[in-house]
Order: C-alpha cells, then sequence, then structure tokens
C-alpha cells in the first residue's frame, strides 16, 4: 500500500511533467486505473484520460509549474 505522501507526490508530478509518455506512467502512480477527475473546468476518465486532461490543461497554461 502506498502512503499518502508518495500519492501526493505523484499527483503533483503528473501536473509538472510536460513528457507525454513519463506523465501517463506518474499518472498511473497516482491514480486507479478506473478513476475519474472532475473539476469545474475540465474532467478526465480513467488513467489516459486524465493524462490527456493534465496535457491540455498544460497546453493552454504553458511554462505553468
Amino acid at each position: 500500500m502506498t502512503d499518502i505522501t508518495t500519492v501526493i507526490d505523484h499527483y503533483i508530478a503528473a501536473w509538472n511533467e510536460a513528457d507525454p509518455e513519463r506523465r501517463r506512467e506518474i499518472v498511473g502512480r497516482a491514480f486507479t486505473e478506473d478513476a475519474t477527475y472532475l473539476d469545474p473546468l475540465m474532467s478526465g476518465e480513467g488513467q489516459d484520460g486524465i493524462a490527456a486532461m493534465i496535457g491540455g490543461a498544460q497546453q493552454q497554461f504553458p511554462g505553468h509549474r
């Protein structure tokens, strides 16, 4: 079992990772395969959808960390 600090570290790392393959790998450490991410501005389903959602946010806000 992964401790909460490690999950949070992976979550933040995923949002800061620019490389799509590496980001998808990190998302896999922070979210289960059937996870759903939903906030008022965006959403993603499953690890692939969440990784893509993060990529879209990075395109909208280039260089933001």
